[in-house]
């Protein structure tokens, strides 16, 4: 097979058809390689003096975005989240879209996990700046996320004047400093998580969400969290991983579906990337992933009717007979 670099144009768009199936059909390989695909699609249809591709290039840019912003943190496996690997994609989706807030966010919050306060008051603050100026609706922080933004903010000024002022050895002028921290530390972790229910939304800490995960009142709840390494369905205290795809399939159903209100294949355009010749998401690639879905929650003994589609309607639902948690850190997508 040619190098990417030795392709054509059009080359480049059949090989990037190809591997946004493979994406779909979740073989891990695939996602690293559309990347570089639609980098080199990028810099040749921007060098292309044709004119003929153009119109493209601001979707390959979205795609490209896109793709880092969700998919960054799997690059080595759909299962499991990876720090570095998030890192480096969302700064390479900054090369495509200097002013996104959610990508400065996030970089702030794996800046600040690491302690590195600097660095992460930078991140927020860009978020912050960018959020005002933002005309696009996309990648725009949420009310919760404002907030947890200024927060870390606030939390990371502080931190660091304590850094400067023990540096002086000014001991007895930091103990203030210490227990606005100490504060603002303790809000945080009150806050690191949210829990949907069929109620509404609530904040917990993480401590909170493990003791509710592993309590005997929410046995019989369908379980979705989403942790900072992997996602998971719980049942009946059984366990399952999902890939990202997986877990984020189950919470648009969760949220968006019932038998009174069925979704169409419309709304999970943003988890599927493949086409068909009108350009919607393939019915097949639809359904051989919810049928994947539906096979990781049977491990947990979860009822496959828990999740209804109807294939030659092209229509789907969670029909709501289990209640559900959905268990997410604070600030993610």
């Amino acid at each position: 097979m040619k190098k990417t670099t030795d392709m054509s144009i059009e080359e480049l768009f059949d090989l990037e058809a190809e591997l946004r199936v493979a994406k779909d059909e979740e073989k891990g390989v695939s996602l690293p390689a559309l990347i570089t695909v639609e980098e080199e699609l990028y810099e040749k249809v921007s060098a292309d003096k044709t004119g003929k591709y153009q119109d493209s290039l601001n979707i390959i840019k979205k795609n490209l975005v896109d793709l880092m912003i969700r998919y960054g943190p799997y690059l080595k496996t759909i299962y499991q989240r990876d720090d570095l690997a998030e890192e480096k994609a969302l700064s390479q989706a900054l090369k495509y879209d200097r002013g996104n807030p959610y990508a400065y966010y996030r970089l702030g919050y794996l800046a600040y996990k690491r302690k590195n306060y600097l660095t992460s008051a930078v991140h927020f603050n860009n978020a912050l700046k960018s959020q005002e100026r933002r005309r696009s609706a996309e990648y725009l922080l949420t009310e919760q996320q404002k907030y947890m933004a200024n927060m870390h903010l606030s939390n990371c000024a502080l931190n660091v004047a304590l850094q400067a002022q023990k540096a002086l050895e000014e001991e007895t002028v930091g103990a203030p400093l210490l227990e606005l921290v100490g504060t603002n530390e303790n809000i945080l972790k009150s806050h690191a998580l949210t829990v949907t229910s069929q109620s509404g939304v609530e904040w917990h800490s993480m401590e909170n969400c493990q003791e509710m995960i592993k309590s005997d009142e929410f046995e019989n709840y369908l379980i979705l969290y989403f942790s900072e390494q992997q996602h998971s369905a719980f049942y009946k205290k059984q366990e399952v991983n999902l890939s990202f795809n997986q877990a984020e399939l189950l919470k648009t159903m969760m949220l968006q579906t019932s038998k009174n209100k069925r979704a169409v294949k419309e709304q999970f355009q943003h988890l599927f990337s493949s086409r068909d010749e009108n350009g919607e998401i393939p019915a097949n690639i639809m359904n051989r992933a919810l049928n994947r879905l539906k096979r990781k929650l049977a491990q947990c003994q979860v009822p496959a009717n828990i999740i209804i589609s109807s294939p030659e309607q092209a229509q789907y639902y969670y029909n709501q007979e289990i209640l559900y948690l959905i268990i997410e850190v604070s600030g993610t997508l």
